[in-house]
């Protein structure tokens, strides 16, 4: 129990402050991912200087609080609930002493399967915040009133079944987005080639930030199109201009057959 405690208080508090250092970047891919047509940036320069122009400095940080408002029962939900997971599908799935590349292979697949696990339960409970942060994020016009506004708002105009809108490609990308992460970044810290303290044996600062940046990089990659469907659909009611979809399905297939492919990257 205090293990679960101290990795939900560690995790929690590393994903506000990861979060509020590349909040601007943040803000910058919601914006990408919703604007309409005719769109309002051409690129990441022009989308900066049109903020800081529109709403100061501060303007890159608009929905930062919210998000680490979010990020923090989130990030602390999730890694609480992987400690909780792991040991269940350790006992599920067993043990594999067949051999090396059996043990291995059985090995990637619990975290897999515990990361998956955790993303869930994760993005189930604290859903109805993101979908608050994705509408602050988008209102460069400050017609929503922080957190609780923009939450009473949408109760009052769309309902509670608003605030999980995109749920479902969510948890198409988002919880194997968990799993890749968990299980390639448990699979890198046994690699040799990971700087490791001599002593303990344990991952170095610079080891830790590559196995975290090449974990969250490659499950980001993999699973960015649900991301992007799920954004349009959070934002579908904010207003007129927004368009709005008949499901995921709906959304996938109109969105490459308006603007190709690559419109889903």
């Amino acid at each position: 129990r205090k293990n679960v405690v101290s990795n939900m208080i560690a995790g929690g508090t590393a994903g506000a402050v990861s979060r509020t250092c590349v909040a601007p970047l943040d803000r910058l891919k919601i914006l990408f991912q919703t604007q309409t047509d005719p769109p309002k940036y051409r690129n990441v320069v022009h989308a900066l200087q049109v903020i800081h122009k529109e709403e100061g400095l501060v303007g890159l940080w608009r929905g930062n609080f919210a998000n680490c408002f979010r990020i923090i029962p989130k990030t602390a939900v999730q890694y609480g609930s992987f400690v909780f997971w792991k040991p269940v599908f350790n006992q599920l799935l067993g043990k594999k002493n067949s051999g090396s590349s059996s043990s291995t292979n059985s090995s990637w697949g619990k975290l897999l399967s515990a990361g998956m696990a955790a993303g869930l339960t994760a993005q189930v409970v604290t859903y109805p915040l993101d979908t608050v942060r994705a509408r602050l994020t988008v209102d460069s016009s400050n017609k929503l009133d922080g957190i609780f506004g923009t939450a009473q708002t949408i109760m009052r105009r769309e309902g509670f079944s608003a605030f999980y809108k995109g749920i479902f490609p969510t948890l198409c990308g988002s919880v194997p987005y968990v799993g890749i992460e968990f299980s390639v970044y448990g699979t890198l810290r046994k690699a040799s080639f990971v700087p490791k303290r001599r002593d303990t044996n344990e991952l170095t600062v610079p080891g830790k930030l590559f196995c975290g940046a090449s974990a969250a990089m490659i499950g980001q990659t993999i699973t960015y199109p649900f991301d992007l469907v799920r954004r349009r659909m959070q934002v579908a009611g904010y207003s007129k201009d927004m368009r709005k979809y008949g499901g995921v399905f709906d959304a996938f297939s109109t969105i490459v057959k308006e603007e190709g492919f690559t419109a889903l990257y």
